[in-house]
C-alpha cells in the first residue's frame, strides 16, 4: 500500500488491487438517465476536466466504471457553467486522515467506508471512497431536468 495525499485527506491505497479489480470490471456505470448519460458521454469520449482525467489515470480508474454518479442541481446557467455532479469510486484502502470539515470541501478527497459499492461484492476489503464533486459541461441536446432539488453545497448560486 502506498501513502498518498488527496488536498486534505490522506489514505493508505493498494493501487495494484485497484487497477487489477477495475480491469477486471465489464460493466461500465448503468443509469440510463438524461443526468448520466451525459457523464457517461464526457467520460467515453474523455471530455472530463484535465486534472480529473489525470488522477483517475494514475489509480488506473476508467471513468465509464465510475462506482457512482449524481448531477446534484440544474443552475439556472447551466448552458454556460455546467452542472455539478458527484462521482464516486472504490479503492481498496485505509483512511489516514479525514476532511476537515472547517474547511471548504475540495473538488476531490478520500473518504472512509461509509458507502457501500454499487458494484463488486468482490471489491478487495478495505476499501475507501474517492469522492469527486465538480461542474461538468452538458454535451447532450436534451436539456437537463430542472426539477432537480437545490442541494446544500451552494451550486444554486452564480
Amino acid at each position: 500500500m502506498k501513502e498518498m495525499v488527496l488536498f486534505d485527506t490522506a489514505a493508505l491505497v493498494d493501487e495494484a488491487a485497484a487497477r487489477d479489480w477495475y480491469a477486471r470490471r465489464a460493466e461500465d456505470w448503468d443509469c440510463d438517465c438524461l443526468r448520466c448519460r451525459n457523464y457517461l458521454a464526457l467520460a467515453r469520449s474523455r471530455r472530463l476536466p484535465q486534472e480529473l482525467l489525470r488522477l483517475l489515470d494514475g489509480f488506473g480508474l476508467p471513468p465509464e466504471k465510475a462506482d457512482y454518479v449524481c448531477m446534484l442541481v440544474r443552475p439556472d446557467n447551466w448552458r454556460e457553467r455546467g452542472c455539478p455532479y458527484q462521482i464516486m469510486f472504490r479503492l481498496p484502502g485505509q483512511m489516514l486522515r479525514e476532511h476537515d470539515p472547517e474547511t471548504p470541501w475540495p473538488w476531490a478527497a478520500f473518504e472512509g467506508d461509509r458507502h457501500e459499492p454499487y458494484y463488486g461484492d468482490d471489491f478487495p476489503k478495505p476499501f475507501i471512497a474517492l469522492n469527486i464533486v465538480l461542474e461538468l459541461p452538458w454535451v447532450l441536446e436534451e436539456a437537463p431536468d430542472p426539477d432537480l432539488e437545490i442541494s446544500s453545497l451552494g451550486w444554486d448560486k452564480p
